[in-house]
């Protein structure tokens, strides 16, 4: 039995500002019956609800693969590793050790780091949020992964950003931002799947990140 998991946050109306989508109508006839077709415009940003970056998202790591020209097989069905960290009150700082130290060996295209518990990033003032420290961007590297995905990334309090997402990037690596219901995975290895619209040139936009554990 397959028990499904929705990572995936809603892209938000923003209060006091343009809403992310605005209904319109096109008035239809049909077999002589008038009838309402109720219709949608978009704006918002690329990194609204959970959202997916390319390598071009820095632009000195663009590789030239974009959302209107990469394969979609390879993003369906991925073999996926979870490595779940639980670290002590105050520490923010996320080592290759304390990776290592679960004791999960990394399988698959993608892999997920999971530190937040059942919390959302949002939760908390962005400077005390965990993240990884520089010697854990060659574990990463390493894994032989397509698709990297996390609650938490880049450091943004005292000593400035570490550079996580220009070393994935380098790679050929591919970042899942703003997930939510990790809690909810139950074991190490999962199979998840990642779509958004086939966009030419876009290097960052909203996605749909799901995924399933054998029950």
């Amino acid at each position: 039995m397959k028990k499904w998991i929705d990572f995936t946050r809603p892209i938000p109306d923003i209060e006091g500002k343009n809403p992310t989508h605005r209904e319109y109508i096109i008035p239809i006839v049909a077999a002589g019956r008038s009838l309402t077709g109720i219709c949608h415009s978009f704006s918002f940003d690329g990194m609204s609800g959970t959202y997916i970056d390319f390598p071009g998202h820095i632009r000195e790591c663009d590789n030239g693969i974009h959302a209107g020209n990469i394969s979609i097989e390879p993003l369906l069905s991925m073999e996926t590793t979870l490595i779940r960290l639980t670290l002590p009150l105050g520490k923010r700082e996320i080592t290759r050790k304390d990776l290592e130290s679960t004791g999960v060996k990394v399988r698959g295209r993608a892999l997920i780091v999971h530190v937040l518990g059942s919390y959302d990033d949002e939760d908390f003032p962005v400077k005390t949020l965990p993240y990884f420290s520089s010697d854990t961007f060659s574990f990463f590297t390493e894994s032989n992964i397509m698709i990297f995905a996390s609650d938490v990334y880049e450091n943004r309090g005292a000593g400035g950003m570490t550079g996580i997402f220009e070393a994935l990037f380098s790679a050929g690596i591919l970042c899942i931002c703003k997930l939510t219901n990790l809690h909810q995975i139950q074991g190490s290895y999962l199979t998840t799947s990642v779509l958004f619209n086939k966009h030419p040139g876009v290097v960052q936009l909203p996605c749909r990140f799901v995924g399933y554990e054998e029950t």
